[in-house]
């Protein structure tokens, strides 16, 4: 095959490996100024004998033709599939040994496995392609010009709690779509959004601030890895202790003038439930205690976005330090 006309795309991100996709055939279609028929091919079962069918091209109704195998299962990691993944190579290689000017060849995978012989191949005979999920800052950036693009007003906490989510790009951009469709004359709110996202996640996370503000140690690791096993990322842990800290704040402030749970809610908002909370942690922390935590949050998201430090440990130096007694 000539030039660049064999790509390796790889992946977890379905939004991203399409997206490469369809820059690909843009690509195609503006190099060569027709439309190229596409042949879009879920190859999780695609075996030596059919791929060797398929790349025998001969074209129909366009001289430009760009095949798309799906995460084929020769591509994956297991002991048992060599015998295919040698099959694979030497069609592979019969292929590109041929004259297949006007076929475009993609591959996909969800994992880069250095040790299978058609990923070596494919190493040194196509252009690899790496999908690197985005960052939380890049996906919040994404998230915010997905809105701005259709003209769309919405409160900058929308934003970070859709890109925090944990949702797939796919999953976010069809939201968007909805909400900016749906919300008309306002911004959109977190009301807007709430039925849209997992409210578990929010009922898994309170069980780690609130053993954070109980101090308790034991039960904030075991929340806190919970959280982790079920896929949740630290740089959201972080956003959701800070503004349950602000309510501490808020709730503290106001017990010490004098205010009693029913005035409190009346001038703060909150539900009277999490004030009663937060009043049994307030004799927790001094006010001290809570600047220096605000400053230890505040460093620890910089080290998140700049430091190049594992979040991991960040975040469980940041466990210890709260619950610390002082």
């Amino acid at each position: 095959m000539d030039g660049n006309s064999v790509y390796f795309i790889w992946g977890d991100e379905p939004f991203l490996v399409d997206s490469e996709i369809n820059r690909i055939v843009h690509e195609v279609r503006s190099r060569t100024g027709e439309e190229p028929e596409l042949l879009y091919l879920d190859a999780d079962d695609l075996s030596a004998a059919e791929l060797q069918e398929i790349l025998e091209f001969s074209p129909l109704f366009s001289l430009q033709r760009v095949i798309i195998l799906k995460r084929p299962f020769w591509l994956q990691k297991g002991g048992h599939k060599k015998e295919t993944a040698g099959q694979v190579c030497e069609i592979l290689n019969n292929c590109l040994r041929r004259d297949n000017s006007g076929q475009t060849l993609i591959l996909t995978s969800n994992e880069y496995n250095s040790g299978n012989p058609v990923v070596k191949l494919l190493a040194e005979e196509a252009e690899v392609i790496h999908c690197k999920a985005l960052s939380k800052q890049k996906l919040l950036d994404w998230v915010e010009e997905e809105l701005t693009s259709r003209s769309c007003s919405f409160e900058r906490e929308v934003a970070r709690l859709l890109a925090w989510s944990g949702k797939d790009m796919y999953y976010l951009e069809n939201l968007i779509d909805k909400l900016c469709l749906t919300v008309k004359e306002r911004p959109i709110g977190k009301k807007d959004i709430a039925e849209h996202l997992d409210s578990n996640n929010d009922i898994k996370i309170f069980k780690l601030t609130d053993a954070l503000l109980n101090k308790d140690l034991k039960a904030s690791f075991q929340a806190y890895h919970r959280l982790l096993i079920q896929g949740e990322q630290p740089g959201f842990f972080l956003y959701m202790i800070v503004k349950q800290l602000v309510s501490l704040a808020k709730v503290k402030y106001f017990l010490e003038k004098g205010l009693k749970k029913g005035e409190i809610a009346d001038s703060t908002g909150m539900m009277e439930f999490l004030i009663g909370k937060m009043m049994k942690c307030c004799r927790l922390f001094t006010w001290k205690e809570i600047q220096e935590l605000f400053a230890k949050l505040l460093q620890a998201d910089i080290d998140f976005k700049t430091s190049g430090k594992d979040e991991k440990i960040i975040f469980e130096t940041l466990i210890i330090e709260i619950c610390s007694p002082k």
